[in-house]
């Protein structure tokens, strides 16, 4: 019968080291492989498979100790060496593991002999995976609470950031010469280059990443959203004040988070039907669209329906909808003078609004031309520093004033809009109410929902009727109460 042995250390780093280092060479894979040899060797063993992991001891899913174990509980394999109990696992998980083979296998420590067939040698084997997992566990909250104190300091726990590099001072980082590559990454995303862009001008300029490759954009995205580079240091969801050099300021970095925050489109509706968001259940949620296609592909129908848990009303038809909106219109029709009028009094005075409109479009407007105008400022300040060449900062100059003419022109022709927009709403109102009830059937979408808004206030679906609230400016022309008009038809 064989042995099988199980090496590990927690990584690359120290595994490279500890060849080199003579200190160290015992905790090495090929220095423990070495000492098992010559362990197994002295006692008579023979051993079949090696198995082995370059992962820390913590870790509870470590692929060559699973191997192991799994062979180790093959009828064939008498037992397993490991170089040291700490060698072999840091968590109490794997350590059970191993526990429940000590009946049946012979479980063997080349540093530190344990008689495992006594209950005394296996209590002193219990003990000492106790003080391995210990070790672990306190030197992991030393280790944290170190790096807590210095995040307090100011001073950041790991490896310099991109564009850093370490100081005589453990934690404090200074600028290295590819700080001038983030600096402009900055300043360019912030005057209104695209990532690629940047990208493809800060690696013309000779910028080059970690391994000496050219920048992509996912490098760029990173360093644009790290705050390092304001000041300050951000370690598991927490912000703290760094005691290193920022490469920006925290105005320019706000900017800069504001515009790729922008840069997320919300999603949209496949759909916008005539009557979303316009019927309200009895229970008080508003009903849904549902588009459905008849059998055999044949057709495509619009259902209305609450998806209130437990809710009894029935489905409604669109077409069922179109059909009740147009009784409620004709029973409205002995009015309909008195409504057009009341409304084409309301066009009359609706001068203020058109221009409240024109006021609030001008003011945006002349709000985006003064930050393009900043932009146009720091393109300049950037050509003097040394940021831009010539040709580069002639062509941003150019791009920037011309977005400003294009806004200009952009807001002429928005407030000639605004003043068509109100006369053809006027115009339209006149002509719709001429025999409105048999133009409602064939108006699009847009038209439906505006006789909608300017009949109804409320329109809801009670134990199975629609129920319609005439909206104040009908009720000003005649003396409506709620009218209940047709019932609700299912499928």
């Amino acid at each position: 019968m064989s042995y099988i042995s199980y090496i590990r250390v927690s990584s690359k780093k120290q595994n490279r080291e500890c060849d080199q280092n003579e200190e160290g060479k015992g905790l090495s894979l090929s220095a423990q492989e070495r000492l098992i040899k010559d362990y197994a060797s002295r006692h008579d063993l023979e051993i079949s498979e090696w198995y082995s992991d370059v992962e820390s001891g913590q870790s509870t899913n470590r692929q060559g100790f699973c191997d192991a174990l799994k062979k180790l509980g093959n009828s064939k394999v008498q037992g397993i060496i490991f170089h040291k109990i700490d060698r072999s696992a840091r968590n109490m998980h794997d350590f059970a593991k191993l526990d429940s083979f000590l009946d049946g296998k012979d479980i063997r420590f080349v540093e530190g002999e344990f008689k495992t067939d006594s209950p005394a040698g296996r209590l002193a084997l219990r003990i000492m995976c106790n003080f391995a997992v210990y070790f672990s566990e306190n030197l992991s909250h030393e280790v944290k609470k170190g790096q807590t104190e210095s995040l307090r300091r100011g001073r950041y726990p790991h490896r310099p950031k991109f564009g850093y590099e370490r100081t005589n001072r453990p934690g404090i980082h200074q600028p290295n010469p590819k700080a001038m590559f983030i600096r402009l990454a900055f300043e360019l995303y912030d005057s209104g280059c695209s990532i690629n862009n940047i990208v493809e001008k800060l690696n013309k300029r000779g910028l080059r990443n970690t391994v000496s490759k050219p920048a992509t954009p996912s490098l760029i995205q990173r360093i644009l959203r790290d705050h390092y580079y304001c000041g300050k240091i951000s370690w598991k969801s927490k912000l703290y004040d760094g005691d290193h050099h920022p490469l920006v300021s925290s105005e320019i970095f706000q900017r800069v988070q504001e515009r790729l925050d922008g840069k997320r489109q919300r999603k949209t509706r496949s759909h916008l039907f005539t009557y979303s968001g316009l019927i309200r259940c009895s229970c008080g949620t508003l009903l849904v669209g549902d588009l459905k296609t008849g059998r055999h592909g044949r057709g495509n129908y619009i259902y209305w329906k609450c998806r209130t848990k437990g809710c009894t009303e029935s489905r409604l038809k669109d077409e069922t909808l179109d059909q009740s909106i147009t009784e409620f219109i004709a029973h409205c029709s002995e009015k309909i003078p008195q409504v057009r009028s009341a409304l084409e009094d309301a066009l009359k005075n609706s001068t203020e609004y058109q221009a409240d409109l024109m006021k609030e479009e001008r003011q945006k407007t002349e709000q985006q031309i003064e930050r393009l105008q900043t932009q146009l400022t720091r393109v300049t300040t950037g050509y003097i520093e040394g940021l831009y060449d010539h040709k580069e900062a002639a062509t941003e100059k150019e791009r920037i004033l011309q977005q400003i003419t294009d806004l200009r022109n952009g807001l002429n022709t928005s407030e000639r809009n605004i003043e068509a927009k109100f006369m053809h709403i006027a115009v339209d109102v006149v002509e719709t109410f001429k025999n409105l009830e048999n133009k409602y059937f064939g108006a699009d979408s847009l038209s439906k929902r505006l006789v909608l808004e300017i009949f109804l206030s409320k329109l809801s679906l009670t134990q199975g009727k629609l129920l319609f609230e005439p909206s104040s400016l009908v009720e000003k022309a005649q003396n409506f109460d709620a009218i209940p008009i047709g019932r609700a038809k299912g499928n």
